[in-house]
């Protein structure tokens, strides 16, 4: 058993005496730099922060002291004191943290403690950790570093929400992890998502997933042997829109298209021929079943910051399409006149009072000039952009109509979509 400072031993030691009739105050409560740091049955904790404190960083970074100084007995004489502890739910739901660093010393990470973080996306844990409480870093943590963490202090809970996996299981005493949230399917994968980094500072990773409907977040640059998205395209008669961070083939069963050209209300997206380009915004057409974005091969995935600042737009004729690996939220959204990919293939302008907003690894348009309520879709198949769709809102009369899997209708189409007429894509709204 670790023994108690002196010190310790003292505090207690008066706060018995207190307890018969002594006087003597002491203090049991600092806030340093908006953290709150308490007095607890002869330990000093972490309980959480104090956000409208004047010191409380104002760009949300906060640092955990492993050590403070505290004027114990209020007589104006301070002393160091240990901190080794972040108790269960300390900052359960503090969505002012944007950043933490946790000294060397901590050794607790109570349960719940980051849990609903939702601007904390990462998170390095000191060589010291020992016990980490179950859910710790909640579902909105992607990336908790390990890599410093001693072997002998890995404890079941260390790695939770994943099945736990050691050092040596893996091959290697030196590790990042990405965690996923638990409604990610991991049944199919011994262990996605494990970034190991060897004795030279390589890192590498067998096989990487990104979440749907989560931020890119990636702190660091590793290699990757496959790599998969989890926005799955389902087979109907619209498109998607989509930006990727690394190279990716098109799906066999999937047409994928870029920004070709602009003609009145209509934005024309021609066929691509090989594979996808990181960065860059396309729309996606499944013909048949689901179109799932992945490949098997060495891909550099590269840090949030790299990536973001490589993202591209394409512009034609006024029109420009833009990626983005960040969720932008309706207000956002509507205050820079964003159109973004709804039904019926239109490319529609976010409104003030709208709840669309933008997902991460998708696309939306700007336009310079006047404002129109929303554009059409058309597609151009063939890579020199030629023989575009046509749109109609009446074809009655019209014999022969097939769906885009090939499938013969029996009369003119009654449904909003794209279908095949002759040689041609026609799109009825």
């Amino acid at each position: 058993m670790k023994k108690k400072p002196l010190y310790r031993l003292l505090l207690n030691l008066l706060l018995l005496v207190s307890a018969q009739g002594a006087v003597m105050a002491q203090t049991t409560q600092v806030v340093v730099e908006g953290v709150v740091y308490q007095y607890d049955f002869g330990d000093w904790v972490i309980t959480g922060i104090n956000p409208v404190d004047d010191t409380f960083p104002s760009n949300g970074v906060i640092t955990l002291k492993s050590s403070i100084e505290v004027d114990v007995f209020g007589d104006g004489n301070k002393v160091d004191v240990d901190v080794t502890e972040i108790v269960n739910q300390a900052f359960q739901g503090e969505t002012a943290i944007k950043g933490v660093t946790i000294q060397e010393g901590i050794q607790i990470i109570g349960q719940d403690a980051f849990e609903g973080c939702t601007n904390l996306p990462h998170l390095v844990l000191p060589s010291t950790i020992t016990t980490v409480g179950s859910n710790a870093f909640g579902r909105d943590m992607r990336w908790v570093d390990c890599r410093i963490v001693k072997e002998e202090n890995w404890s079941n809970d260390l790695l939770n929400p994943l099945e736990v996996k050691t050092p040596d299981d893996l091959g290697s005493s030196k590790y990042t992890l990405y965690y996923m949230p638990d409604w990610c399917d991991q049944s199919n994968y011994d262990y996605p998502n494990a970034v190991l980094t060897d004795d030279s500072g390589n890192r590498t990773c067998a096989e990487f997933r990104f979440s749907r409907n989560m931020d890119y977040c990636v702190p660091d640059d590793f290699t990757a042997d496959k790599v998969t998205i989890e926005p799955i395209f389902s087979q109907d008669p619209y498109a998607y829109s989509v930006c990727l961070p690394c190279p990716m083939p098109v799906p066999a069963n999937a047409k994928v298209y870029e920004l070709r050209r602009k003609e009145n209300n209509d934005v024309y997206f021609g066929l691509i021929s090989g594979d996808m380009a990181a960065f860059t915004p396309y729309l996606i057409v499944a013909e048949t079943g689901n179109a799932a974005l992945g490949c098997e091969r060495e891909t550099s995935i590269l840090s949030t910051e790299s990536a973001e600042s490589s993202l591209e737009s394409v512009t034609a004729l006024g029109v420009t399409i833009h990626g983005t690996f960040r969720r932008i939220n309706n207000v956002e959204a509507a205050g820079n006149k964003y159109y973004v990919l709804q039904n019926r293939n239109e490319w529609k302008l976010v409104g003030p009072n709208s709840s669309v907003g933008v997902p991460p690894f998708r696309a939306y348009l700007t336009l310079s000039g006047s404002q129109p309520a929303n554009f059409q879709i058309g597609f151009e198949d063939s890579t020199e952009g030629i023989s575009p769709t046509e749109t109609t809102d009446n074809h009655n009369g019209v014999d022969v109509w097939y769906t885009l899997q090939g499938q013969r209708l029996s009369s003119s189409p009654s449904v909003p979509g794209i279908y095949i007429h002759g040689d041609r894509k026609i799109m009825v709204r």
